[in-house]
């Protein structure tokens, strides 16, 4: 060790705290300025030290005296170690914060600091050890809103095609972002479903915010995002700023479709931006505003039938059982307006997708990644879309291989007096039945042209790309000199929340401990007295 050279004093210090951390002493600095440090063993009879002194001419330090054997007694050593300090734990596990998932928890920290080394650390050092290796990462998240006009411009240089906006305030600050894929946006306007699905949903880094997203689907009835963006909350500005974007991305999509729930700034928006397309409430957040509404009446599995009815004479049906059942119930649905929910009434085409839980999916499957700074979660995003396309593309050939259709459709215009051909545009029982016995027709050729393999194929045809280390990112100066601050943050009283509200009607589900069978927590967080047999022998079967 004598001879080695660091690149600073502070590099060789931190090498000598996560030595001694190790073998399970402690030290102390009796000589420490920019030319020299000197440190011993806490013992002062013991004859550990080490003498180190900068190189002439630059910052590096190179060790001159080092006497490595230990005279004093292990047993003397404290439970606490004081060069365990929060950065050398959290560099220790920073390998547990690799992935999006934020469930290493301090307590989680502590424990097993205390198997690996022995020695116990505060719940406070752990947290700030969880904090530091959770920034070194993914970055500090006000890093990141100074890194996102870079990342937004190599986004668009490794995807071809693709549109991102920023916009901020008078001030530098931030306000929205916008992202879609180029691959994703050509897939969406060539053959996929005109039906788009739009949520928000919050984040829970700490800067806060909402994540905007637009999801279809494609043939094979998988997820297909169509753009995100994020926003300071759920409000007119935002979901306008929002649709002008996503406007500008895809242009006039024929018989485009969005569906949402009946948040007043959505509609607003749509109407505003996209006026002459159809707009949709999601039958789901319908039926649970009925039951948040109307408690005393179930009708859940009416309202469900009358929604995805296609003849009207069958949804009339359903409706008059609605009425004798409860003028109230009729009448709200009835100002709803049918062609805003019922499947026989609407005007255009929803393809079979009545809510929005394609977008309410696509939440829960960021839901980790939503805790990230908000460049991390553009790019986790981007990671589980090149992910999906490329999984999404072999399968979607190897079914084109297999099968023997040649990918051509022709979409004719055919219908049927049970009304679902020509709402859905595809065959079902009574188009099967036919074509069994017609040798020019294929039910295929009937199909409309989002459901067939050649569709499936092509929506995956192009790859997604990631951004890459941001070391390797080459953009403008212009670019770079892009001035854009933290966004405007509004401290909230009490705790901050890290689950979001249960929506108007939402079952909620209480956890129920497997341990001592009371409801309101898991076996995780019980308090309740260990039995005597647990402690001897674990668990119970039952209770695994």
């Amino acid at each position: 060790m004598v001879k080695e050279v660091f690149e600073s004093k502070e590099a060789l210090q931190e090498k000598l705290k996560a030595l001694v951390v190790k073998k399970r002493f402690q030290f102390k600095t009796p000589k420490s300025d920019k030319d020299l440090l000197v440190v011993v063993c806490m013992d002062d009879n013991c004859k550990w030290r080490l003498r180190a002194s900068r190189l002439k001419g630059c910052n590096m330090f190179e060790i001159r005296k080092y006497y490595n054997v230990h005279t004093c007694s292990l047993d003397s050593q404290e439970k606490d170690n004081r060069q365990a300090s929060s950065k050398l734990v959290g560099k220790n596990f920073r390998h547990k914060f690799d992935g999006a998932s934020s469930t290493y928890k301090p307590a989680d920290i502590m424990q097993d600091f205390q198997k690996e080394f022995g020695y116990e650390i505060s719940y406070h050092k752990a947290w700030r050890a969880r904090e530091f290796a959770m920034e070194m990462v993914r970055g500090s998240p006000a890093d990141s809103y100074h890194l996102l006009p870079s990342y937004m411009a190599m986004v668009e240089k490794k995807n071809p095609g693709s549109r991102t906006f920023i916009k901020k305030d008078s001030a530098n600050n931030f306000k929205y972002c916008f992202m879609a894929i180029g691959s994703s946006l050509r897939g969406f306007t060539s053959c996929i479903r005109p039906v788009i699905a739009v949520d928000g949903t919050f984040m829970r880094g700490k800067y806060k915010g909402t994540l905007f997203i637009a999801t279809s689907l494609d043939g094979n009835n998988q997820l297909y995002p169509v753009a995100f963006g994020v926003g300071d909350s759920e409000n007119d500005a935002s979901w306008e700023w929002y649709f002008m974007k996503l406007r500008e991305s895809i242009g006039d999509v024929p018989n485009l479709v969005f569906i949402s729930d009946r948040h007043g700034s959505i509609k607003k928006a749509v109407d505003k931006v996209f006026p002459t397309v159809g707009y949709d409430i999601c039958t789901h957040h319908l039926k649970r505003n009925v039951n948040a509404h109307f408690k005393e009446v179930d009708v859940g599995a009416l309202f469900e039938l009358a929604a995805k009815a296609y003849r009207p004479i069958k949804f009339t049906q359903y409706m008059n059982v609605i009425r004798s059942v409860s003028l109230n119930v009729h009448q709200y649905l009835t100002d709803a307006g049918y062609e805003k929910w019922a499947r026989s009434h609407f005007e255009g085409r929803r393809y079979g997708i009545m809510t929005t839980n394609i977008a309410e999916s696509m939440n829960s499957i960021l839901k980790e990644a939503r805790t990230l700074p908000i460049y991390k979660l553009m790019d986790c995003i981007i990671d589980k879309l090149q992910e999906w396309f490329a999984k999404r593309r072999d399968l979607a050939m190897d079914a084109f291989k297999d099968g023997d259709l040649d990918g051509h459709v022709d979409v004719l215009q055919k219908t049927c007096s049970c009304n679902e051909f020509q709402i859905d545009q595809f065959p079902y029982e009574h188009v099967v039945a036919v074509c069994k016995h017609m040798r020019n027709y294929s039910i295929y050729d009937l199909c409309a042209h989002y459901y067939s393999v050649n569709a499936w194929v092509t929506a995956y045809a192009e790859s997604i790309y990631l951004v890459g280390p941001q070391e390797e990112w080459d953009v403008s100066e212009e670019v770079r000199a892009y001035v854009l601050s933290l966004p405007m943050k509004k401290r909230e009283v009490g705790r901050p929340r890290t689950t979001r509200i249960p929506s108007q009607g939402e079952d909620i589900v209480h956890r129920k401990c497997s341990r001592c069978r009371l409801r309101g927590h898991n076996r995780l967080t019980c308090t309740a007295t260990t039995p005597l047999s647990e402690q001897e022998h674990g668990p119970t079967a039952n209770q695994t």
